[in-house]
């Protein structure tokens, strides 16, 4: 059948399982039909985790189908530093641009102990400074931001037609530090973001004058007392409220107080949390919390709860957990906007007091030790819904077969795991036939990302040949690869770099980000390996430069990184 005959409602089907630069390349000047079809392809750029295409793939888009498209980018999504790099040059060529979405994939890796290293506020501030004179540019959102990302935006002479913006910060709690010298911005109607206190809160919103919407993340009420001196601005119509964590619980009295300075404006209130006292449990008493409301027209809300009576029944909708505690909810269910700060679940370590409340609401699990929960028995019918990432250490051949077996259920429980942190240990072979033991069936088709730790003082031995190709088949979709290598002396590692490069390349398919950290030892002189580092991917950059793309996200005493764009 020619492709001509097929209707464009199946060519639209068919293309939404391909990225959106290989249609433009594949069709884009094939007739006017196809451009009919693939133009608002254009619109949308969708660079971020799930999306990344190949280096090579986005520089050929930049140099030839930017240039004569630019105009019709209406939304932009960024992941990583890196990217934002990158993407400086080209920024100021989106004149329709009305969407910036940008999130950082790297996290917790090399910015958790200096996540205001002035090498990415520089990056950042300009990138945002170059965004915000764009003309139609409306909404903008950030993802883990630096902390003084609001401070750069406020200050900032452009960015008039911005309405909406969105921030999530790092911090298990939220935005704090510079909030109090951000500048009044009068042009935001529409606000998110998680805060570190009712403080923070209080001080934005005298910052926001003609704020419509707030979207307000809180961990807890360290002092109820400052919402009382909340200046509420009169334009304020809607709030988005979540808040309390799985270790803190909100109680009645605090909540009641933060929610009665709403009281006389707010139509529409949405409420969710992960964790309540008793007294939010009872169908009465958490009604009594919208019960002064004067215009309020719409009251949804999500709340988890580990106290059971007899009137949550009066909810319409409740559900028990598998963890014994039991949620309320108006329907359809929420979703947090807040998924990124951990404000609401943390990490857990697997030991012998892990209990399953902390085991089913947990997204980061640790190994400590040998031992398993011993509070509960998991069963192979149960779903491990929010974990997310899960950090082993060097547990293979080390006669661990519980802790090992353990590990294996977890992993098949978890149908959201996308991210592994491992050991390789002394010797990669007994790693390899580790690994596969963790997977059922010995493969994983859910992980996209894997960690590595390897001390080049304890492997002293060279990878064995099949290395790579035996851990690319037993994680055949990974896109992301972090290799963390301790060193003590010798710039010589870093000449590994070009033979992972290859390794890598060539053994996982879908792998476009690869991330070299080097580490150094306590007491151990690091002078000159920072430098050395950047002249050594300098010298790389040259004969790669259309196929790799290299960039030294982290550069301190203790260890810097490399990450390659593949």
């Amino acid at each position: 059948m020619s492709l001509e005959l097929i209707p464009d409602e199946i060519l639209l089907l068919i293309f939404s399982y391909l990225h959106q630069f290989h249609l433009i390349y594949a069709f884009s000047k094939l007739n006017q039909r196809f451009r009919r079809l693939i133009d608002p392809h254009l619109q949308d750029i969708d660079l971020s985790q799930d999306r990344v295409v190949s280096y090579p793939l986005f520089r050929l888009w930049c140099k030839h189908i930017l240039p004569s498209h630019c105009r019709k980018v209406r939304t932009l999504r960024l992941a990583g530093f890196h990217q934002v790099q990158l993407f400086s040059r080209y920024i100021r060529h989106l004149t329709n641009l009305q969407v910036l979405e940008i999130t950082d994939i790297e996290e917790d890796t090399f910015r958790n102990k200096h996540d205001d290293d002035l090498h990415h506020v520089l990056d950042i501030g300009f990138f945002l400074n170059e965004a915000l004179t764009l003309p139609c540019l409306h909404t903008l959102s950030i993802d883990l931001a630096a902390n003084n990302i609001l401070k750069t935006i406020s200050s900032s002479s452009a960015g008039h037609n911005l309405t909406h913006l969105s921030l999530i910060y790092p911090r298990p709690k939220g935005l704090s530090c510079s909030v109090g010298y951000i500048s009044q911005m009068d042009n935001i109607q529409y606000f998110s973001a998680n805060f570190d206190s009712v403080n923070d809160l209080r001080i934005v919103l005298t910052r926001l004058p003609n704020l419509r919407e707030l979207k307000a993340s809180l961990v807890n009420f360290d002092d109820p007392e400052v919402a009382t001196r909340i200046k509420v601005p009169g334009t304020l119509e809607t709030l988005w409220l979540e808040f309390g964590c799985f270790h803190c619980c909100t109680n009645f009295k605090s909540l009641k107080m933060l929610l009665d300075v709403f009281k006389t404006q707010i139509h529409s209130l949405t409420l969710i949390s992960v964790n309540v006292d008793e007294d939010l449990s009872q169908y009465r008493k958490f009604h009594k919390l919208v019960a002064d409301f004067t215009c309020l027209e719409t009251f949804r809300y999500h709340i988890r709860t580990l106290h059971h009576s007899d009137s949550l029944k009066r909810f319409t909708h409740i559900q028990e957990e598998p963890d014994g505690s039991y949620s309320f909810y108006t329907f359809p269910p929420l979703r947090r906007f807040d998924i990124g700060s951990e404000a609401t679940r943390g990490g857990q370590y697997i030991d012998d007091s892990l209990t399953s409340s902390e085991l089913f609401f947990c997204n980061r699990l640790w190994t400590l030790g040998e031992k398993v929960p011993s509070t509960f028995k998991l069963t192979n019918n149960a779903t491990l819904a929010h974990v997310q990432k899960i950090e082993i250490g060097a547990i293979f051949g080390n006669d661990r077969n519980t802790l090992c077996e353990y590990l294996s259920q977890v992993i098949s429980l978890s149908p959201n795991l996308k991210w592994l942190y491992m050991d390789v240990g002394k010797d990669t072979k007994v790693f390899i036939d580790g690994i596969r033991k963790l997977f059922r069936n010995g493969v994983n088709k859910g992980i996209t990302r894997l960690d590595l730790s390897l001390d080049r003082n304890k492997n002293t031995q060279d990878h064995h040949p099949t290395f790579w190709n035996e851990l690319a088949e037993t994680v055949p979709r990974l896109t992301t690869l972090k290799l963390n290598i301790k060193y003590t002396r010798r710039r010589e590692d870093y000449s590994l770099m070009t033979e992972i490069i290859n390794d890598s390349k060539r053994s996982f398919c879908k792998l476009t980000r690869l991330l070299l950290g080097f580490y150094s030892r306590p007491n151990t002189n690091t002078l000159g390996m920072s430098e050395y580092c950047q002249k050594y991917i300098d010298e790389m950059q040259k004969p790669h430069y259309n196929s790799f793309s290299f960039t030294l996200n982290y550069d301190n005493e203790q260890g810097h990184c490399v990450h390659v764009w593949l």
